[in-house]
């Protein structure tokens, strides 16, 4: 979706430039394939219709009003026969269609699994906070009013898209970071732009206006470099092994064929044990909360199972352990294996709490690996 966002904004800003009609077709098949991927990614052909329509935002169109209305209904047929190819089951089966936007509409106003606050502020202080880095994003924000002031069609033109699209993502309640990607690479460019003429004006103060490179260089080192760093360590973390493989992987040398599994958590945080030589049998089995019992199938099990492995993160959203289950830990299973992926007191961990992803965002130095901490018991035995 960010791709094609931006390759048809490049499209857009060089119909502007050049005034040539085959920039702007090329910019609408791009924003349809874009919406094709993401639906509200039809916000990238903002800036194009701007353009298209003849507001200043490029070289003079010498048109009748007609045909700049003419202009505008083919790029947005164009915008339409792009979606179309990407999503044909949109005209194939419309009511199915609407009936699953709608839903989507609902699931972003509403929330996923718990609220943490409304888009438009929790975007700001931990989607962009963290996902830039304070730095960039203090220079990105200042580089796009600073812009509006000094060169207003530029700074129209590059803010149409991610300020319609912030605007419209930060109304609901489901805030995933990732939702704030598209938006990046905009405020990537009003960061560089505000770097280079906060250079040049270092550089004339300095009475060596001929370092003005340098000194945009040396001022961009120091803006991105906690980013630079979360990067690196986040690759770090990303090349060591999760920790639910390493359990599948113990798993898969002490645990018998026939065993059977319980696993806390939700589908998303679950050791996945439906891979080859490594029994499935988790999927049969729930954990009754109110009764504090295990369930197969909806019935009472007579017997707990073999094995259960207990889930633990920061993500409460995923990896909830049910009240009561501690007592049958105690009593029937003893602990056998235990991994750990983070440390639990590393209090300066910033997560996304709504997304199953087990790295932080900031804050690395308690983390070992992706994926939660983990807990295996088995069922105790005793000798005849």
């Amino acid at each position: 979706m960010t791709c094609l966002i931006l390759a048809s904004f490049l499209f857009t800003v060089k119909y502007a430039q050049q005034g040539r009609s085959k920039e702007l077709w090329r910019a609408a098949a791009l924003a349809g394939l874009a919406a094709s991927t993401k639906y509200n990614a039809v916000l990238i052909a903002l800036p194009a219709i701007a353009v298209a329509s003849g507001l200043g935002f490029g070289p003079s169109h010498k048109h009748m009003p007609h045909g700049r209305i003419s202009r505008l209904m083919r790029f947005g047929l164009t915008v339409l026969l792009a979606f179309l190819a990407g999503t044909p089951f949109a005209l194939i089966s419309l009511k199915s269609f609407l009936a699953g936007f709608s839903q989507e509409f609902s699931h972003l106003m509403s929330g996923h699994g718990i609220l943490i606050g409304r888009g438009w502020a929790v975007h700001l202080t931990t989607s962009l906070r963290y996902g830039l880095g304070l730095p960039l994003l203090i220079i990105s924000i200042g580089g796009l009013v600073w812009m509006a002031r000094r060169a207003t069609r530029s700074a129209v033109l590059v803010a149409l898209f991610p300020v319609a699209y912030y605007a419209m993502i930060g109304r609901g309640y489901t805030v995933f970071v990732r939702y704030m990607l598209p938006v990046i690479p905009f405020l990537c460019l009003t960061g560089a732009w505000a770097s280079v003429r906060f250079g040049s004006a270092l550089a004339s103060s300095i009475g060596r206006p001929a370092k003005t490179t340098w000194m945009a260089l040396l001022l961009s080192a120091l803006i991105i470099a906690p980013s630079a760093w979360n990067m690196i360590q986040i690759d770090r973390l990303l090349a060591t092994a999760d920790s639910r493989l390493l359990a599948a992987e113990w798993l898969r040398t002490n645990m018998p064929a026939s065993a059977t599994i319980f696993q806390t958590g939700s589908l998303y945080s679950h050791v996945q044990l439906g891979v080859p030589a490594l029994s499935p049998r988790s999927e049969e089995w729930e954990f009754d909360e109110g009764k504090g019992q295990f369930m197969r199938k909806g019935t009472r099990s007579p017997a707990p199972p073999d094995f259960i492995i207990v889930l633990s993160s920061p993500l409460e959203l995923y990896t909830p352990v049910p009240p009561g289950l501690d007592i049958i830990l105690t009593r029937d299973f003893r602990l056998v294996q235990r991994i750990r992926a983070f440390d639990p007191s590393a209090n300066s961990s910033v997560f996304d709490r709504i997304d199953a992803f087990f790295l932080p965002l900031s804050g690395f130095g308690g983390t070992e690996r992706p994926g939660p901490n983990i807990d295996i018991y088995r069922r105790y035995v005793p000798d005849p």
